[in-house]
């Protein structure tokens, strides 16, 4: 991107036009394997063209790599089923040469594997038709050894001291090595490439902690690692450096590494990594190369340091970037380009999962509710800030919130005011900084409310281990739980009696009623439920006593029951849905007075069932009226009566003969 540079930009004033770039990537990787001999200078693949068949082979397309342990396996796609031979381009230096690998197989080669790499090392591969030079992409690979339990760490602070053609090589050991170490492996490859021509890695090993590296070319680069074996095997690979032999020879530094584009609102930041080596020189200076994808000019500015961040784009327009580095003999290559496409940022609404109502009783000490699914809404992090307020502080002073930032999850604390009941709604709100991340600026902000109802119920009892409760509907609850039956809730004043406390006894639980209106003196009644508070039948679960009984058998007696509806029961003859005994043959006469409570006989009890109506009985669903019932010699020996809308209003009739 600079005159100066062979098959670069130029530089023209502030705008720079770009010549061919297909050189111009970054450090990746792939290889080829050919077998080595043991020599210590460094082995070569030549390519002997002569045997290239003078057909095209078939362009390779979609080429991808895997890389391993000092190699590296690539793939492509063939045009040409037939095809037989392709060679394989590979770079360390970023794209400035290369070496090539030929692949003959019999079987239309779609794959090879390249050996004896450098772990660590980026390595640049394309695959190309050797009778057109047509080319794949280019793709990128970095070697790494496998992770062995037990092995070596990889040595620390690798230093090499180079001459005209060798190099020193000196390394430490970590300290927290358990196995003793047996042996040292060197290895180190040319970094420029012959065209035609790769140049693969030479290793020696040794005994000692420190190896010379000889018969190097002077003024040639190379890179080099080092790793440690042990009774277990090999550890992984140093961080490889590079060197150059050559007693004060100093040349340009290589291509900064690792450059990042991060868009924002029409600005760009930029960082990047220092080359690899300077080139035996302080780096002086960066240049930095941009221009939008669909233009063919390039802008340049320079600076010291590893980032920044470049304002004045046009947002939603791609713009792609380089960089390269100076020191005192010249500039560096370019590094690969990458893009960033500017945006005006949007400001969600942060989120907060939504919180159910709760019920608690009457001076219910240190209340916790979590709070989960807490984010910013957008990408990236933002200050939030959670608070939350009562409406009834009277009953339930506002929650105290713990929040920590970042975290997606809260929690709230609270406990009512002492002796009171009622309800109380609670609104958490989750607020965000907005596109300034500034919390104490609000028109910006976004936020998000979640409400909860939370209940405070009457405590009725709570001499046992259980706590029996009401709601301002007059609904019971045990520890929280509904008291129900046949799927309704239950009030307090239930089946003619008052319900007055609950226990649980022996994996049982009870409900404790007293009639109505009994005197203090009269006995309770314990009404069996299951483990979750539900009654199932009424008199199967009445323990201890019975219900009031009618006794209407005497024969050749008819008998008239008055019948009017009170609050939760028919009161027949002036008691609360009694048990009547009944004769076969007799006569009674129904007199309703039951305005709103359909009255029903039924063949079953809990609850009213149309599928179950007992069809000799002509008031049937009525409400008022004289109606006459000669009870049949085969009717069944148990019959209910029943409410058709309020469960609680039954009763049980015992025939007899």
């Amino acid at each position: 991107m600079r005159r100066k540079r062979q098959n670069q930009i130029s530089l023209s004033s502030t705008r720079l036009s770009i010549e061919p770039l297909e050189n111009r990537a970054l450090l990746a990787g792939v290889t080829a394997d050919i077998p080595l001999s043991n020599s210590l200078a460094t082995d070569t693949a030549q390519v002997n063209t002569d045997v290239i068949s003078s057909r095209s082979t078939g362009f390779p397309t979609n080429i991808s790599v895997e890389a391993g342990d000092g190699q590296a396996t690539v793939f492509w796609n063939s045009s040409d089923p037939q095809a037989f031979t392709y060679w394989v381009d590979i770079s360390l230096d970023g794209g400035i040469t290369w070496g090539t690998q030929a692949f003959y197989i019999p079987d239309n080669p779609t794959s090879g594997t390249v050996n004896k790499l450098i772990n660590g090392v980026d390595y640049l591969l394309k695959a190309r038709d050797p009778s057109n030079g047509v080319t794949s992409n280019t793709v990128s690979a970095t070697p790494n050894s496998e992770i062995v339990l037990g092995a070596p760490q990889a040595p620390l602070n690798v230093i090499a001291t180079v001459s005209n053609s060798s190099a020193f090589l000196d390394w430490e050991i970590s300290t927290s090595e358990v196995l003793p170490i047996l042996q040292y492996e060197i290895t180190w490859q040319p970094l420029h490439q012959d065209l035609d021509r790769w140049t693969l890695s030479s290793s020696i090993r040794t005994n000692t902690a420190a190896s010379i590296i000889d018969s190097l070319n002077y003024g040639d680069s190379y890179f080099c690692s080092v790793r440690l074996g042990n009774s277990i095997g090999w550890g992984h690979s140093s961080a490889p450096i590079l060197i150059t032999p050559g007693s004060g020879v100093t040349t340009a530094p290589t291509a900064p590494r690792n450059l990042q584009a991060i868009a924002g609102n029409g600005e760009v930041a930029l960082s990047w990594d220092a080359p690899l080596s300077n080139g035996g020189a302080a780096i002086s200076q960066y240049e930095i190369a941009y221009r939008a994808d669909t233009d063919t000019d390039w802008t340049n500015l320079t600076g010291t340091a590893t980032s920044t961040t470049l304002p004045g784009f046009i947002n939603g327009v791609t713009y792609q970037f380089a960089v390269s580095a100076q020191n005192s003999v010249g500039w560096s290559e370019y590094s690969s380009i990458v893009t960033a496409t500017p945006y005006v940022p949007i400001n969600n609404p942060p989120s907060l999962n939504v919180l159910n109502d709760m019920l608690i009783n009457e001076d219910s000490q240190g209340q916790t509710v979590g709070l989960t699914g807490i984010t910013v809404g957008n990408d990236g992090n933002q200050f939030l800030r959670v608070t939350s307020v009562s409406s009834n502080t009277e009953l339930l002073p506002s929650p105290n919130v713990t929040y920590t930032p970042t975290s997606t999850t809260g929690s709230l604390a609270f406990t009512p005011v002492a002796n009171q009941k009622g309800a109380a709604t609670i609104t958490v709100t989750v607020e965000n900084g907005g596109l300034d991340d500034n919390l104490s600026t609000v028109g910006d902000n976004k936020t998000v409310q979640r409400s909860f109802q939370v209940t405070v119920l009457e405590v009725i009892a709570s001499a046992s281990s259980v706590v029996l409760a009401k709601d301002s509907s007059q609904n019971l609850y045990v520890d929280t739980k509904p008291v129900t039956y046949n799927q309704q809730q239950v009030p307090q004043d239930f089946f003619g009696s008052t319900v007055i406390g609950a226990e649980a006894v022996d994996s049982q639980n009870f409900l404790l009623l007293k009639p109505s209106e009994a005197q203090n003196n009269q006995p309770k009644h314990r009404l069996l439920t299951d483990n979750t508070w539900r009654i199932n039948g009424i008199f199967s679960a009445l323990q201890n006593a019975s219900s009031p009984i009618l006794e209407i058998s005497g024969r050749e007696v008819s008998d008239t029951l008055n019948i009017v509806a009170v609050s939760g029961a028919y009161e027949i003859n002036g008691v609360n849905n009694p048990t009547l005994i009944v004769r076969r043959g007799q006569t009674y006469l129904f007199n309703l007075n039951t305005p709103g409570h359909p009255f029903y006989l039924q063949t079953t009890g809990a609850g009213y069932q149309s599928a179950n109506i007992y069809i000799g009985f002509s008031g049937n669903g009525q409400t008022s009226g004289e109606h006459q019932w000669v009870v049949p010699e085969d009717a069944p020996d148990e019959i209910f009566y029943q409410c058709k809308f309020h469960s609680v209003m039954f009763g049980k009739i015992i025939v007899v003969d």
